[in-house]
């Protein structure tokens, strides 16, 4: 799903600023989805159905907003870096592979909230609990090293090897297919 929003002048670093976004948001909704995942197994039924609620309202930006962002870099932003800056192709297959990795992982935690939701026993209950906490902690230290790497190899890049016309075209690039599209 795209949620449309008028198109803004990107600035020189307007990538940049754009993947900086991206991450100190992303990285907040994993650190919550954590604290809830925590909370799941430890809070028991009690508070379950709550807690249940918020995980998937985080699953739903990690859905629409992360997966779709990954989208558009891998479409976007990898090849015009791979055309560029040709010696970071190797950090690109390795994201292009971290994108997949998480999103695979985002549908079988889907899978399994779904199971959660469907238990009636407590043996049932405490084994989807354990699928959904394994599942969702590899998913949150996923994105968590997709954007470690992004920051200490992309951003780099982008700043250093990239010459101010290309950083333009970039962002020209950026704006033209709409990729301010997530809001």
């Amino acid at each position: 799903m795209t949620l449309k929003i008028p198109r803004t002048k990107m600035t020189s670093n307007g990538v940049m600023t754009l993947l900086d976004e991206t991450h100190t948001e992303a990285l907040e909704k994993t650190d919550r989805l954590y604290e809830l995942l925590t909370k799941l197994r430890y809070e028991g039924k009690f508070l379950f159905g709550r807690n249940l609620k918020e995980v998937r309202t985080l699953l739903r930006f990690f859905h629409q907003k992360l997966s779709g962002r990954m989208r558009s870099e891998e479409r976007l932003l990898f090849p015009f870096l791979e055309v560029h800056v040709p010696k970071v192709a190797p950090v690109l297959r390795l994201l292009r592979s971290g994108g997949e990795d998480f999103r695979r992982n985002l549908r079988a935690l889907h899978t399994f909230l779904g199971k959660l939701a469907r238990t009636r026993t407590n043996h049932d209950y405490a084994e989807a609990v354990d699928q959904v906490i394994g599942t969702g902690t590899y998913l949150v230290y996923l994105v968590r090293h997709y954007i470690r790497l992004e920051r200490k190899s992309i951003s780099k890049v982008i700043q250093k090897e990239l010459r101010a016309d290309e950083r333009a075209a970039l962002n020209k690039r950026f704006a033209r297919r709409r990729f301010l599209t997530y809001a």
